[in-house]
């Protein structure tokens, strides 16, 4: 569930180029593309945890 929640940021977050507040205070920065490599790597470290 919590991969699909970060899934929903990431399509969001590309389709109207804004992230949620939170995820601003999480990365430490307003820039959006350090915001989407952020949430495309904890997608794909998710993926992998779950594969092992």
């Amino acid at each position: 569930m919590d991969r699909q929640l970060w899934q929903s940021y990431s399509d969001i977050g590309i389709q109207q180029n804004l992230w949620p507040d939170q995820l601003y205070t999480m990365t430490k920065t307003n820039d959006f593309d350090l915001c989407k490599q952020y949430v495309t790597n904890f997608i794909q470290n998710n993926k992998k945890q779950l594969n092992h």
